[in-house]
């Protein structure tokens, strides 16, 4: 009965996933300044960027809501490894359809952004599955942390880049 209890008790604490944590934009670990050796990264003022500590692992997810910038909401999932982030995607949802951008970023301070306009088919209450959503436009481009452009665009963009970097710190800061 001990060995029954005792395997539940273990069953359990090894599928709780204490590498995630879900964060407001008031959360009060958001509060700004920290220092980073993330290349290219001066640009930034150590005022303008927001502050997460640590987890301790290797490989953590955070999520971020951002409020604000869409009356549907929005929602950023950012991957670190070793507290450095190395993806996230944000999707921003709107009345009529939603964008999702995701961000890669390299070890020289580019990130590659691909961003996927949909439409709603029908109205966004009545969304039910993927059927009820069109990819409107796929738009793919390179620029640095600070925001700068490097690539030459044909199409509009959701420039919102700046929006992302006051909310998700590019370095988790260690306690």
């Amino acid at each position: 009965m001990r060995l029954n209890i005792l395997s539940l008790w273990l069953l359990l604490l090894s599928c709780n996933d204490t590498t995630k944590q879900h964060l407001s934009e008031n959360a009060e670990d958001s509060v700004a300044g920290f220092d980073t050796s993330v290349s290219n990264l001066d640009s930034l003022s150590k005022e303008d960027m927001p502050v997460v500590f640590s987890t301790g692992v290797a490989d953590t997810v955070i999520y971020f809501s951002v409020e604000g910038l869409s009356s549907e909401g929005s929602e950023i999932k950012a991957h670190y490894i070793n507290d450095t982030i190395t993806e996230a995607q944000w999707d921003i949802f709107g009345e009529t359809g939603r964008i999702t951008i995701k961000y890669d970023f390299f070890k020289n301070g580019t990130i590659q952004a691909t961003e996927k306009q949909y439409l709603y088919k029908v109205q966004m209450s009545d969304v039910q599955s993927p059927n009820d959503i069109a990819l409107k436009d796929t738009i793919s481009y390179l620029f640095d942390t600070s925001g700068v452009i490097k690539t030459v665009m044909d199409k509009d963009f959701t420039d919102v880049y700046p929006d992302f970097r006051a909310k998700v710190p590019l370095v988790l800061r260690n306690k």
